[in-house]
């Protein structure tokens, strides 16, 4: 099991999995083959180039077996040369002092924020895989690659949630927000238009003053902050990295949006590299985030056990070594904090 950068081969086994994940990914992931052959050329360009962009976007797939890929997930830069726009929670209070009246009503409110940010999204995961650590892989795993390659991510991080669509793309925070100023367009007419490169003339159609939440129907304010049920094992694996939520939500899904410095994020305060022994038996000992440190289309990632000898070097199977294509005798690990006093 192994976290890689997608490559080109792996377009037939994208379409499948894709054709699996239904609505709630909004711009981040097409359903269409040339969609996604546009989008695996652009994860290469990101990996391969030497220069950042504003628009990088890096791809990776979770492989059980050689060919075989069983999830994906990615990281994007939150547009640096455009605004990134999303729904702060905020509230505004109305009072009277003569008539001692006072209320605060809870609002959102389009705002900018976040502009240059890098985005952990496009996270899916096969359900008959899930649980066994594979959700800690993909989160991550790719936060091994910000680790490795600090100067090409901004020190703010977000977590994407999927956001809480049913079969038919219907969610009561679209139906009753996005959709009255989208000119009644339904969520897959306007994903299309997300993949075609439109989303800022559809920001411009969203309103710039407060929506009181009371004067919308209780579906839509109880959608507000709701994901989708399959993306309950991917917030735990958030959590457990160090994000936790933000005060802003997508404008077209409700969908929580998460935060976090860089260094609140557990693979980029406790990872290390460390020199390698190798062992032919399997070990016992507890699992442990690893990467290969290496760069681009070369870097691997994997959940696998781990000793640390008193020296600080690891002891290693040869197997892991072979799926990490730990081609040095070095990797950076993921290990426990050394007690403090």
């Amino acid at each position: 099991m192994v976290l890689r950068p997608v490559t080109l081969n792996d377009l037939k086994q994208l379409e499948r999995l894709v054709g699996q994940i239904g609505f709630g990914m909004g711009a981040s992931l097409h359903t269409d083959h040339n969609g996604l052959e546009k989008k695996v050329q652009h994860s290469l360009h990101s990996f391969t180039t030497s220069n950042t962009s504003p628009y990088d976007s890096y791809l990776f797939v979770l492989e059980i077996d050689p060919g075989i890929i069983i999830g994906i997930c990615g990281i994007e830069t939150v547009n640096r040369g455009e605004p990134f726009y999303s729904f702060r929670l905020g509230s505004e209070v109305f009072e009277a002092p003569s008539l001692q009246f006072r209320k605060e009503i809870p609002t959102i409110q389009l705002v900018e924020a976040f502009t240059g940010a890098t985005n952990l999204c496009t996270q899916f995961l096969l359900p008959e895989y899930r649980g066994n650590g594979f959700s800690k892989l993909l989160n991550g795993g790719r936060l091994l690659y910000i680790a490795e390659h600090p100067e090409r991510f901004n020190n703010t991080i977000l977590g994407e949630l999927r956001g809480a669509y049913d079969a038919d793309g219907y969610n009561p925070f679209w139906k009753y927000i996005g959709q009255h100023f989208f000119k009644h367009m339904d969520y897959p007419s306007y994903v299309n238009l997300l993949h075609k490169g439109f989303e800022q003339e559809l920001l411009q159609l969203l309103p710039k003053a407060p929506i009181y939440l009371p004067l919308l129907p209780p579906a839509a304010q109880q959608a507000i902050q709701t994901f989708h049920p399959e993306t309950r094992p991917n917030l735990r694996s958030f959590f457990n990295q160090g994000f936790r939520f933000s005060n802003h939500v997508g404008y077209s899904s409700g969908a929580p949006i998460l935060k976090a410095n860089r260094s609140q994020l557990v693979p980029l305060r406790d990872s290390r590299l460390a020199q390698f022994d190798l062992t032919p038996q399997p070990l016992k000992s507890k699992k442990r985030l690893m990467s290969n440190a290496a760069s681009g289309l070369a870097f691997r990632a994997c959940l696998a056990p781990v000793e640390e000898q008193a020296d600080h070097t690891l002891t290693v199977s040869h197997r892991v070594v072979n799926d990490l294509q730990a081609v040095h005798k070095q990797v950076r690990v993921v290990m426990a904090p050394a007690p403090q006093g």
